[in-house]
């Protein structure tokens, strides 16, 4: 019998599965994620790790470029609500507290390697000397930004998830339909996969 832990985890991993399957997997920032960490997103897509919200945003992204239209922004509150269910209900699962502290360790280490590659990028760039040198630094300069982005805004959710762990608070429960429901298209897949231990997710897990 499912629990109310478990309905609310394998409704995120239901619903993200189902905004992947209307993305291209070879373009846009899905694309990027299943080069840079295919393991980690499997672990988002199969219920054994959280997706963090700026993945989860990113994909919305690649929905809205791909044609979402103005139903996007709809979504896009529906996700959140989805992941906020799901994570108050991971983190307080046994370990929760622990790993929640490993991966705020880790964020924080990527957002100060992440900083100081973009102010040795910067100070490259300026004393580029060819047009080919200020194209590669000017790219790798934007993707230090945007890991400096992605682990400043995980740090901050990570400690509001600690903060939050240190209450006491009722157990949220389902989230209503989703947005979709009842208009044509691919929707969620049918069921979420097994939770892993605590600590066992890839760098996409937050």
């Amino acid at each position: 019998m499912e629990t109310a832990t478990s309905l609310m985890i394998g409704q995120l991993s239901e619903y993200l599965r189902g905004l992947t399957q209307r993305l291209d997997p070879g373009a846009g920032w899905y694309g990027e994620f299943l080069r840079r960490d295919p393991d980690g997103m499997r672990a988002c897509l199969d219920g054994v790790a959280m997706p963090p919200w700026d993945v989860m945003e990113s994909l919305l992204g690649d929905l809205a470029v791909a044609g979402g239209g103005e139903s996007v922004e709809r979504e896009t509150e529906y996700a959140a609500g989805l992941r906020a269910a799901a994570v108050t209900a991971w983190d307080r699962l046994p370990g929760g507290a622990e790993e929640l502290r490993t991966l705020l360790a880790a964020a924080v280490a990527q957002r100060t390697a992440s900083e100081t590659a973009v102010r040795t990028l910067t100070a490259r760039l300026d004393t580029a000397t060819s047009r080919a040198e200020t194209e590669t630094l000017a790219g790798e300069l934007s993707w230090a930004q945007d890991d400096t982005a992605r682990a400043t805004a995980r740090c901050e959710d990570l400690t509001a998830r600690l903060t939050a762990l240190r209450r006491t608070a009722p157990t949220p429960g389902p989230v209503s339909a989703a947005p979709w429901a009842g208009r044509s298209g691919p929707g969620p897949a049918d069921s979420a996969g097994p939770r892993s231990p605590h600590g066992a997710a890839g760098p996409l897990a937050g």
